[in-house]
């Protein structure tokens, strides 16, 4: 890797802030547009991490490292709009966890939510809508449909 790449690659690394509840995604430089489907992977590339497709069963994604490479693999079954998410999400685990812990992307929906999971899928919303709020008359639902993320998702946008 260039030392033009690395430089590119430091300047759009997310500065992650734990709050008490959640976290906070602060971009220091980001020309990488989150909001189309190319953001988080373009994010991935320049942060080193190959991604890659499996057609798993249950298993959303998840993290690799290997011999000092990190994959992120991705359920190939997936559309598009939930690859990206899911994508984002792992991209949270790689900056908001330990070295060395592995984590799957398998719950749906779960009554008591793990705080990595929770510091992931806030990384991911804020991520992936950095700079996009509700329009005044806008639904959640509308907002969901126009920024390309799960409803249930929102949740982490609107409650801070």
């Amino acid at each position: 890797m260039s030392r033009f790449v690395r430089r590119r690659a430091k300047a759009v690394l997310i500065k992650a802030d734990l709050a008490q509840y959640g976290v906070r995604v602060i971009p220091v430089l980001n020309p990488y547009d989150s909001s189309t489907i190319a953001g988080p992977y373009r994010l991935a590339r320049a942060m080193g991490i190959d991604v890659d497709e499996f057609p798993f069963r249950r298993i959303k994604g998840l993290i690799l490292e290997i011999a000092g490479r990190v994959t992120i693999v991705l359920n190939s079954n997936l559309p598009e709009w939930l690859k990206r998410f899911v994508l984002a999400h792992e991209l949270g685990h790689r900056q908001m966890s330990p070295r060395g812990m592995g984590y799957f992307f398998l719950a749906e929906h779960t009554l008591m939510e793990p705080r990595v999971e929770y510091e992931a899928n806030r990384y991911a919303v804020e991520l992936l809508t950095w700079g996009d709020e509700p329009e005044v008359n806008e639904t959640l639902e509308q907002f969901a449909a126009r920024v390309g993320l799960p409803v249930e998702m929102i949740r982490y946008k609107i409650i801070r």
